[in-house]
């Protein structure tokens, strides 16, 4: 696995490494860079490239910086112990950070799968309710009542100003061809059935 960086403890680094001459400890540093890419191993046969040192030089810096590394656990290989577990801590910070926003991740999901299913259910018992009798199912008003039902209370003042002067004061007469009114009549009155009729006569207009 790869890593984006590699953690330096620079108080750790100079303390170990002051008795190292400037060459000594590019080479160093190069080797270790090395290392926390390859899981703590550099092999032998590349050490002196990834150093960076001349043939003139190498001899004397390779027994300088043999003693930082563990040249028997891995064969052919110089391991570098503290970068290798500078990486297993770094590998199991990766993983618990992956299981956590796994974890979120799950529930987040869960959560809004259980929203869905909540308002999916509300809207299909909101569908399936019956409507009250007596009430319209889209606009849930009361539904009017048909006029022969209606009293003279519930004939809008407005209806019975509208009619022609003299209309409340008129009766009908058993010929309905011809419709004749008495005059003796006021407003109050007049019958439901009078009322009736003269909502008709003029259209019903409010």
């Amino acid at each position: 696995m790869k890593y984006q960086f590699m953690p330096m403890f620079w108080g750790d680094f100079f303390a170990n490494t002051l008795h190292l001459s400037a060459q000594e400890l590019g080479a160093y540093v190069a080797l270790i860079g090395h290392a926390w890419e390859h899981d703590g191993n550099i092999a032998v046969a590349d050490l002196q490239r990834v150093a960076r040192v001349s043939n003139w030089h190498w001899t004397k810096i390779q027994v300088r910086l043999e003693p930082f590394f563990n040249t028997l656990k891995v064969r052919n290989n110089w391991h570098h112990e503290r970068v290798h577990s500078e990486r297993t801590k770094a590998a199991e910070i990766s993983n618990k950070r992956k299981e956590a926003a796994l974890q979120m991740h799950s529930k987040s999901k869960a959560s809004a799968y259980a929203s869905h299913h909540a308002s999916t259910t509300t809207a299909t018992k909101e569908r399936g309710k019956t409507p009250q009798k007596g009430f319209s199912p889209v606009q849930e008003q009361p539904l009017p009542l048909p006029l022969e039902k209606k009293g003279k209370e519930n004939i809008p003042a407005r209806s019975l100003a509208a009619l022609p002067t003299g209309a409340l004061t008129r009766e009908p007469n058993s010929e309905p061809a011809e419709r004749k009114w008495s005059t003796d009549k006021k407003a109050e009155e007049l019958t439901l059935a009078e009322i009736n009729a003269l909502w008709r006569l003029h259209g019903g207009r409010t």
